[in-house]
């Protein structure tokens, strides 16, 4: 193992996130100006970004730079978590946000600005963030998300704009929730929290929050905090078409605690079932379909941020 490449930061770069196009040389420019060495790979499809993660972890490189969007953040902590050279906990991740709407960046209050957040990686202050496991889905083996997990209309809405999505398109996700609006079917599903069943009925959504945002700055958890080791879950039960198109603006400000649709719980394991197909989506990535079981990682990655963990 060469001992300067694995000092180096393994830079994971996404040129199809939907402001990259704007943001390459200012990346490259701030790594130099903070004299951050990194050797420098590009993702050309989906999958890629995982593949690159793990195959440098295999090199012995432990400091990994992810430069994207929610998806690219997805791809790579599930290379990082999806490996057995090396512990988790022995890996450094750090993140330039170039996507559209760059949620899991708000949450650990990441800047858009890419010098501002290459100084994050200069302070040396390491967050430990909670990962939500997912088993079922369609898979045999789990797979990881760090922000959040939709089920039902979310995960449609998912599915079919990344369908349509053109390299580096910038998405509107109002425009997205019109347009899927047409047609769609809320399904019932079973809720266990804990091991308990809490609710049994039609969820137009549900999400599941390690961190708040999702949508490109909705809150559909905005009381859920990225390292207390619980899922917050929220269930949209039944609105009606009339309610989706003039209340969920409310999601933008959090503000929608009195809405009677919607349903709140916490917990360190969920289980979700249906009798129907039902979509799912982790980070904004589509992830196959009920039934799914996810089991929380408490604090099980390190991310370079300013955010601090309150005790520690």
């Amino acid at each position: 193992m060469d001992l300067m490449q694995a000092a180096n930061w393994q830079l994971i770069l996404n040129p199809v996130s939907g402001k990259f196009k704007h943001k390459r040389k200012a990346v490259l420019e701030a790594l130099n100006q903070m004299r951050i060495p990194f050797e420098e790979h590009t993702t050309s499809q989906a999958g890629d970004a995982f593949h690159l993660v793990q195959n440098a972890i295999a090199k012995g490189n432990t400091k990994i730079l992810a430069c994207g969007g929610d998806g690219t953040v997805h791809e790579v902590v599930n290379g990082i978590l999806d490996q057995t050279v090396r512990p988790a906990a022995d890996v450094s991740l750090a993140y330039i946000p170039s996507g559209s709407a760059n949620d899991w960046a708000r949450t650990l209050g990441i800047s858009e600005d890419p010098l501002q957040a290459v100084k994050a990686i200069k302070t040396g202050n390491y967050f430990r963030h909670d990962i939500g496991m997912v088993y079922g889905a369609d898979s045999a083996a789990p797979f990881y998300f760090a922000n959040v997990l939709g089920v039902g209309f979310d995960a449609q809405v998912a599915q079919r704009t990344n369908a349509r999505r053109k390299p580096g398109q910038r998405i509107h996700y109002r425009w997205q929730i019109l347009r899927n609006l047409s047609g769609f079917q809320t399904p019932d599903i079973r809720l266990s929290v804990d091991g308990q069943e809490v609710y049994q009925g039609p969820a137009f959504s549900l999400a599941v929050g390690i961190g708040k945002y999702n949508g490109n700055g909705m809150t559909p958890c905005p009381d859920a905090v990225p390292d207390d080791g619980y899922f917050d879950v929220t269930v949209f039960t039944n609105p009606s078409k009339w309610d989706v198109l003039t209340k969920s603006g409310r999601l933008y400000s959090g503000d929608f605690f009195d809405l009677e649709f919607v349903r709140f719980f916490r917990g360190q394991s969920i289980q979700i079932e249906s009798n129907q197909k039902v979509l799912v989506e982790a980070d904004g990535e589509s992830r196959g379909q009920l039934p799914i079981r996810i089991e929380v990682l408490h604090r099980h990655i390190k991310c370079l941020t300013q955010l601090k963990n309150k005790d520690l």
